[in-house]
């Protein structure tokens, strides 16, 4: 029974805001809580549908709308949901007044003259049709979200580790790395190695004992010099893979969006690359100095 922050609330005081949260952790007085806050939104909704039909119901067709369009153009998370999280806040708060309502009657407190269901203007039937169709339309036209990324292939497709090394072979890449197709091949097997395909966003060189401050992977301060950056493509959670790759040397050409292949050994946080391929013009290949045998997982530098 504590009154936390808004930060406390919402990254560590309650296991259920993380992202990979399956349902544990969670102990007696969250559970409290938690049936507490849902039975408070769900007065509130009552209490709409009491005093108003059909119209207190309004704001949450809105709210299933809006988060059903999202989750089928794929983008229902985060910053996509605060255009619409207001309306749970109004009907947690149409809960909390009904409840206060209840206590002062208990305690016989003159109240505030409720509105006689003759003085809600409730519209027509007709304009319940008109609504409805609106709401179609506009469901209908953010459907075509979706549908209109089906005719273009991906940008990056998640392939398989064999016909990617063959490409780089054929390509001069493993021979620019001085790295060999069939050692590679082998090291694949290898249940922690990775190859990451997409683009590289967000390149930083940082020297040893150099990061930034308060930074998750892949730019916190580490002991060792490195090139740091995200990937983004089919691979990771999300579509992002962090990369670190060690080398005393910054690499001479890291522009931002361009195309890499990464193959390394997937850490817990990011993955530990033996090389980067910078596909875009002119190119180059980054490989991890000193070098180390084909064998995850790589030792620290």
């Amino acid at each position: 029974f504590t009154l936390d922050d808004l930060q406390t609330t919402i990254k560590t005081s309650a296991p259920y805001w993380r992202q990979d949260w399956a349902g544990e952790d969670v102990n007696g007085s969250n559970i409290f809580f938690i049936v507490v806050n849902l039975a408070l939104v769900s007065l509130g909704v009552a209490a709409a549908w009491n005093r108003n039909k059909f119209v207190g119901f309004l704001p949450i067709v809105i709210f299933f709308a809006y988060l059903l369009s999202n989750a089928l153009a794929l983008t229902s998370g985060g910053r996509y949901i605060v255009p619409a999280d207001w309306i749970v806040c109004v009907y947690y708060i149409l809960g909390v007044l009904q409840l206060a309502l209840w206590g002062l009657r208990f305690m016989n407190v003159p109240v505030f003259v409720e509105a006689s269901p003759s003085e809600c203007i409730v519209p027509p039937a007709p304009q319940y049709f008109k609504i409805l169709t609106s709401l179609a339309i506009v469901f209908a036209i953010g459907s075509l979200i979706p549908i209109a990324e089906m005719p273009f292939e991906k940008l990056y497709q998640k392939r398989k580790p064999v016909p990617t090394l063959v490409m780089l072979e054929q390509k001069g890449w493993l021979k620019k790395a001085d790295l060999n197709f069939f050692e590679l091949k082998k090291f694949m097997t290898d249940p922690l190695a990775v190859i990451v395909e997409g683009r590289m966003l967000y390149p930083r060189y940082y020297r040893a004992k150099k990061g930034e401050a308060k930074q998750n992977y892949p730019y916190l301060t580490l002991n060792y010099s490195r090139l740091a950056f995200i990937a983004i493509g089919p691979y990771g959670r999300g579509g992002v893979t962090n990369v670190i790759v060690a080398n005393e040397k910054r690499l001479a050409f890291a522009p931002q969006a361009a195309d890499v292949i990464v193959i390394g050994c997937q850490d817990k946080s990011f993955v530990d690359a033996l090389v980067v391929f910078v596909l875009t013009e002119p190119g180059s290949a980054y490989a991890r100095l000193p070098r180390v045998t084909l064998q995850c997982p790589l030792p620290t530098p």
